[in-house]
């Protein structure tokens, strides 16, 4: 079955990568530090990186919704079920989860990483991730913070895109990711996240 999408997004599938990967400027309909304030609040409440020691950054459950970060929500979503249908799969969500990554230059590392479950249900794998960037290092050098992909069957060669704040990328779920720390900036790597696993009935 397939469920209507209210219209389209202006979103852009990035033909230089060998793998699905897109992208969309977000047109934010609410002020900036109300968003950024909403964010920084979810990871006051729920932070996984007091629980969870090998995890960089901090990371928290999307436990407090406003109409700021539903706005995002429904952005990745609709921008998910857009991509979906250009491939003509069913796009009816049947299980999604979010979450809020914030990183800065003191964080250590960032490992290589997939996404491997959604909704923390074991043995459910999302086909689709979203990340938002509600904030971006800058006085970048070099590779700092750029975000590299890699493909399993060919672990060796790397691609990279340096995301855009106020963007959203799109990418399959299972993609091997990192990002890159951004040592020298005085801003850090804010990001929404979300995974999707859709029923193919």
């Amino acid at each position: 079955m397939f469920e209507k999408l209210i219209t389209d997004l202006p979103v852009q599938k990035l033909e230089e990568y060998p793998f699905p990967l897109y992208k969309l400027k977000y047109t934010p309909k609410f002020p900036k530090k109300e968003l950024m304030d909403k964010l920084h609040l979810n990871t006051t409440y729920h932070r996984w990186q007091d629980m969870i020691k090998d995890k960089p950054g901090i990371q928290s459950e999307m436990k407090i919704v406003c109409p700021e970060i539903n706005d995002i929500i429904d952005t990745g979503r609709q921008m998910i079920k857009q991509v979906r249908r250009s491939w003509k799969l069913p796009y009816n969500t049947t299980i999604e989860s979010h979450w809020i990554y914030m990183s800065g230059p003191d964080n250590p590392w960032a490992p290589w990483h997939k996404h491997e479950y959604v909704g923390g249900v074991e043995g459910l794998v999302p086909q689709w991730t979203y990340v938002f960037y509600a904030e971006m290092p800058e006085n970048l050098e070099g590779t700092d913070g750029r975000l590299y992909f890699r493909e399993d069957h060919n672990p060796e060669k790397e691609y990279w895109i340096l995301p855009e704040e106020d963007s959203f990328l799109v990418f399959p779920s299972l993609l091997d990711h990192k990002p890159e720390i951004a040592p020298k900036s005085a801003k850090s790597r804010v990001v929404m996240a979300g995974n999707y696993f859709f029923d193919y009935n």
